[in-house]
């Protein structure tokens, strides 16, 4: 008979055991930014300071890894992680169900559906620093604009916080169904371009990493085509790693810094077109030039497409 380990692509949350990564490393405690991603996918909301990490640190016979929100203040806030859930039209008047491992030291921290904006339904973990396993199941209802989980220190609005409270949690799982089925691993590639559908980036791999080629449409400015590994959820915008002389092009056996770069009105939902500027008019009207890192290892190039 089938069991169901044979049914793939049940989860409809994306890097649920967080094993990508595309902004950065978080082995280690980093401070938080209000309203920002680290970890693929999940968006930060934290209205009192803190820090996020990934670990290894997961309950007795599971693999992967967790995410740990610690807060380093007090206050009356939320401090949680959200995924947005892509809405699709087949997905209304349905039921679901969720589920999560979850560790955390207050009885605070919980599962919560947000549905069109509403804190629709939640179920808490009981405190005391120890794994729990937590499911919550739910219906959705023909309109569908706004489908979300929020994990983490929120009672369904704004919550007593102490410094020194924290969260952990790890297979995040959202199906349709009454039932909470054992999480559903796949491969690190397969998860990585299922996140590249809303964030993909490009970083160097030396101080000198070639990023893509193009036309010098005049002397002085090329267009750079990128196609990225999977269609984008939407037209993105463009995420560089600092002022445009981190950026450089090659050109006629010659290095130009940059002294401007933006993505190009002819941008697509496959392909970015990077308008890379220099100064004065070094270049070939109509040669090829490589948009390349300006002798800087830390420099990238990140499309952002996320909801």
């Amino acid at each position: 008979g089938l069991n169901v380990g044979q049914f793939g692509n049940r989860n409809l949350i994306i890097n649920g055991e967080f094993l990508i990564s595309q902004r950065g490393s978080y082995t280690s405690a980093t401070s938080l930014s209000n309203n920002t991603y680290y970890l693929d996918r999940f968006i930060n909301r934290n209205g009192v300071a803190g820090t996020i990490q990934q670990t290894s640190n997961m309950p007795t016979g599971e693999t992967g890894k967790s995410v740990k929100m610690l807060t380093t203040a007090s206050g009356t806030a939320q401090f949680v992680l959200e995924q947005f859930i892509e809405p699709q039209t087949w997905m209304t008047s349905k039921t679901y169900t969720a589920s999560c491992w979850i560790k955390s030291n207050p009885d605070k921290c919980s599962l919560t559906l947000i549905n069109n904006g509403n804190f629709a339904d939640r179920v808490s973990h009981t405190g005391g620093g120890d794994w729990e396993k937590i499911t919550l199941t739910f219906n959705i209802g023909s309109t569908l604009t706004d489908f979300r989980l929020r994990i983490g220190l929120s009672q369904g609005g704004n919550t007593a916080i102490s410094s020194g409270d924290y969260f952990e949690f790890t297979q995040l799982q959202l199906e349709v169904g009454d039932t909470a089925t054992p999480f559903e691993h796949i491969s690190y590639g397969d998860q990585l371009q299922k996140c590249r559908r809303y964030f993909y980036n490009l970083q160097s791999a030396g101080v000198y990493t070639r990023f893509g080629v193009g036309e010098n449409i005049n002397a002085s400015v090329v267009q750079c085509f990128i196609d990225y590994p999977i269609e984008m959820r939407v037209k993105p915008s463009l995420v560089t790693s600092g002022i445009p002389s981190v950026y450089a092009l090659y050109h006629s056996s010659s290095i130009t810094a940059c002294t401007s770069i933006a993505l190009d009105a002819y941008t697509t939902t496959h392909t970015g077109v990077i308008a890379a500027g220099v100064s004065g008019t070094p270049l070939l009207d109509g040669g090829a030039s490589q948009l390349m890192a300006n002798n800087n290892s830390s420099t990238f190039l990140a499309f952002d497409a996320e909801l």
